[in-house]
This record gives structure tokens, C-alpha cells and sequence, in this order.
């Protein structure tokens, strides 16, 4: 996907790390959704990976941002996969109570 002036990227401006202005070509959509855009950004001097967040709602953004060591195809392959569902969860939480669930020694 393209990157729009819309998505977000007048406010991301440099890297946290080495204070590199970031260019558009630093970044790409992992994923637009009605008001939520999610950006991959790589700093192109000292390599840094971060996942930025916006959520455009009547006429304010909320952005947050997490610095990671996830690439663009690895960041867009953790949002398509299947979610974890609560059922999934209370499965392992029952397995993990067993006395022979993975004994070591």
C-alpha cells in the first residue's frame, strides 16, 4: 500500500534512536482499516524498526508507537494471522495445570 499524507505520516517526523528525519520512503502501511492506519517505519541510517499506530476520530489522531524488531513482510504476517481467541487461552490455562504437563528433570 501507498503511504498518503492522510495516513498519518505528518506525524512521524524522526527516529527515536538517532533523530533521522524520516523520509516516505522509510515507511509503508501495514494496514488501513476505516479510521486506523498501522505504518511500518525503518530508519534508514541506524536500521531501527517501529510499528506506529493512528486512529483518526472526529477531528482529533491518537498515535502510539512501539520500537521493534519486526520487518515490514514480518509485521504485516503477525496481523493476518489468526487471533487468539479466549477459548484458545482457557485451553493452555487448563494444560498447564495438569501435574504432566511438561515435567522437567
Amino acid at each position: 500500500m501507498t503511504i498518503q499524507e492522510s495516513d498519518g505520516l505528518k506525524y512521524v517526523s524522526h527516529c527515536t534512536r538517532c533523530m533521522t528525519l524520516f523520509s516516505k520512503e522509510d515507511m509503508q502501511c501495514v494496514e488501513k482499516k476505516d479510521e486506523k492506519t498501522i505504518l511500518h517505519v525503518s530508519c534508514s541510517v541506524c536500521r531501527q524498526n517501529m510499528i506506529i499506530s493512528f486512529i483518526k476520530k472526529e477531528g482529533s489522531v491518537l498515535c502510539a508507537g512501539t520500537v521493534t524488531d519486526l520487518s515490514y513482510k514480518n509485521a504485516c504476517d503477525v496481523l493476518s494471522a489468526e487471533k487468539v481467541s479466549v477459548d484458545d487461552v482457557l485451553l493452555i490455562h487448563e494444560a498447564l495445570e495438569l501435574d504432566n504437563f511438561m515435567k522437567i528433570g
